[in-house]
Formats: structure tokens, sequence, C-alpha cells
């Protein structure tokens, strides 16, 4: 690409080139952890680091791919399997290699580095998986805690739950199987739910890995939960597979403006909408976006 003339600096590329190069280097460092938890037999986790640092590597990747997207490509499949390399291998042989309190130290920086980033683009979820991470070395490295800083809020919460609803007239939206669902970060109390409506849970890996559809909660990998007009699940059935079928979308909507948009009867909320007032059982939920 310079043989061709192009360049790619701006006032700020001096900075970025700082801050990229150390997340480059806590990416490195990432592949030997993920072949430790390999060796202790925490796949979950090697899952969870792996889905950051591939979203890590594209967040940050050089300037240049903007335009040179195959090369991008090749350097993200380079990347994920120099990682699954040293995962198989970790698992395979029940060892991992040398892992020290730098390269705990330098996987620190750069989650801290890409949780400031991300928060600026209202990227909830990232900061979580970056706080879930930094909190499981955190636990190994407690010396280096003052390393995961900057300007983000710490979510070390067992799931993520900034999703879901505050109120009936604040409802948050997603699409299921082809439907309009609404949906929750917690399970709907049976006396809230409206006639006639059906409540299914979701489960999955984390929020961003929903693979599950059941009817009652299940007692691990809990994600959410959904209300919908429609029969999802049949009625001889307990649960379905709905994987990459799920999707949460942003912004609010009240329960009349989703009813007249689907064209459905307006379900009676009187008794619900006096618990609310009273502060019961409500749920009471925080935003994605």
């Amino acid at each position: 690409m310079e043989q061709r003339g192009y360049t790619f600096e701006d006032s700020t590329s001096e900075l970025y080139a700082g801050l990229r190069q150390a997340v480059q280097t806590g990416l490195s460092a990432m592949v030997d952890y993920a072949a430790v938890l390999s060796a202790g037999g925490k796949r979950n986790a090697v899952l969870d680091a792996r889905d950051l640092a591939l979203n890590m590597l594209y967040f940050w990747r050089d300037s240049v791919y903007l335009t040179y997207e195959k090369g991008y490509a090749r350097v993200e499949q380079e990347y994920a399997e120099k990682f699954d390399q040293a995962v198989r291998m970790a698992e395979k042989t029940g060892q991992a290699p040398a892992f020290s309190g730098q390269k705990a130290k330098d996987i620190l920086q750069s989650l801290a580095i890409h949780a400031t980033e991300v928060t600026d683009n209202e990227d909830a979820f990232s900061v979580w998986e970056c706080c879930r991470l930094a909190k499981r070395l955190l636990n190994e490295y407690p010396q280096h805690r003052k390393i995961f800083r900057g300007d983000f809020t710490v979510d070390e919460s067992e799931r993520f739950m900034k999703f879901g609803s505050k109120d009936w007239d604040h409802l948050q939206g997603g699409w299921l199987l082809g439907k309009e669902v609404l949906v929750f970060n917690s399970p709907v109390p049976d006396e809230q739910i409206p006639k006639g409506w059906h409540s299914y849970h979701l489960a999955g890996r984390n929020f961003s890995h929903i693979d599950r559809l059941l009817k009652a909660v299940p007692e691990s990998g809990y994600a959410g939960t959904v209300l919908s007009p429609h029969v999802l699940i049949r009625a001889s059935y307990q649960s379905r597979e709905i994987r990459n079928h799920f999707l949460c979308y942003g912004g609010y909507t009240s329960l009349t403006e989703y009813c007249e948009k689907l064209h459905l009867p307006q379900p009676d909320m009187s008794g619900i909408a006096s618990e609310q007032q009273e502060g019961s059982a409500a749920p009471q939920m925080m935003t994605l976006f």
C-alpha cells in the first residue's frame, strides 16, 4: 500500500499508534493466558477470551486495513490459528506456556484501554467482557489492580445485565425466530405477564451467544427473558434451539406502541400499573444502549 502512495496519518495517529501497540502487546499475552485457562479445564473462559480478543483485534486494527480488507482477514486468521493452537496443545498436554506477572500486566493494560474506548461507543457489553477477564486475572495477580483503570465503569456482574426495560412505558424490543418480542434482563413475575401472552427464557454462554429458548428458567446459562404474544415453543416441548435467531434492539418502546405496531389488542395492564406505582415487584431493569 505504501509503494502505491497511500498514507494513513492524521493529527491523532501518533497517540493512536501508541495505544494500538499496547493493545497488541496485550493480545499477544492473551494467547498464553488462554492456554493457561485451557490447561485448567476452563473451556467457557477460553471461549470468552477468544471472543474478546478477536473483537479487540478488529477494533484496534491498523488503519491501512480500512481499505485493504483482505489483508486484515489474513491477520485475523493468523491470530485465531495461533490462539487455537495454543489452546489445543494446552488441553492435550495439561500444560501451558510460562505466564508471568508482566504478561498479566500487559493484558490488564490492554483491557483498560479497550474498555475506555468502547465506553465512548456506548458498547456496554464489551466493557463487561473486559471487566470479567480483568477480574479473573486480578484474582491471580492482585498486585496489578491499579492497572485496570480508566474512563469506564467496572462491571464485574456474573452475567451481563445492562439491557431490558425499566417500566411498561419504556420497554426494549427484540427479534426472535422472525417475531417481535419484548426483552427483559430477569424473569417477569407470572402475575405481570399480560393475559394471552407467553414468557420464555434465553440461555447461552452470554448475551451475545444465546442458543436456547426455554419455558422454565434454566439452572445455568440464563441470559434473559422475552415476552411474546406468539407461541414460540410447541406445547409438547420445553425448549428449542435458536442459535443466531435472536437480536436485541436499541431504544425504547411503550407497550401501547408495541401493540399498535404489530396490530395487537392492548392487554389490560391496570393491575400491573397500580402495582408498579406502589413500588412492588415490577422488574427494574437497565438499558443496553
